[in-house]
């Protein structure tokens, strides 16, 4: 008997996860991650929970629990996903929830950007908001030692 990849048990504890709570149908069959209002993001919706298993019937948790909620439960699999690959993506990643990007060296500017937003309405106006990337999970690589970057030069 063949036994499961670790992959294809995790990625099956992540979908439970997922319908455990955020995936979810209303009690009128409106799933959880539907725009109630479209019929095609219901039937897009009701596609991936046919594809995922079968979904509890619950009331819809509010937008930001329920986004909250469904960003924390990828970043995990993400995590754990970088964590049992390494052979693939090799050095020391880090995955996290959202947070600030600018935070990044090639970002950097988008604070700046910000700042001169706000203090100059027409400026403002002119960029929108379009120029803030506001990520939902980032992954970054911790930067190499100068002792490991060395030894790939011998």
């Amino acid at each position: 008997m063949m036994t499961e990849s670790w992959l294809t048990v995790a990625r099956r504890e992540f979908h439970a996860t997922l319908l455990d709570n955020i995936l979810t149908k209303s009690a009128t069959g409106i799933p959880s991650n539907a725009d109630k209002s479209s019929k095609p993001s219901i039937a897009i919706a009701n596609s991936i929970l046919e594809q995922l298993g079968p979904a509890k019937t619950a009331p819809k948790l509010p937008g930001q629990t329920a986004g909250a909620d469904f960003e924390g439960v990828c970043a995990r699999f993400v995590s754990l996903c970088f964590e049992h690959m390494p052979h693939l993506r090799p050095g020391t990643f880090r995955v996290a929830k959202g947070g600030a990007i600018a935070s990044f060296d090639q970002y950097a500017h988008l604070d700046e950007l910000e700042a001169i937003a706000k203090s100059n309405r027409e400026i403002a106006t002119a960029l929108g908001s379009d120029y803030l990337i506001k990520p939902d999970i980032i992954i970054a690589r911790t930067p190499e030692d100068d002792s490991t970057l060395k030894v790939c030069f011998l």
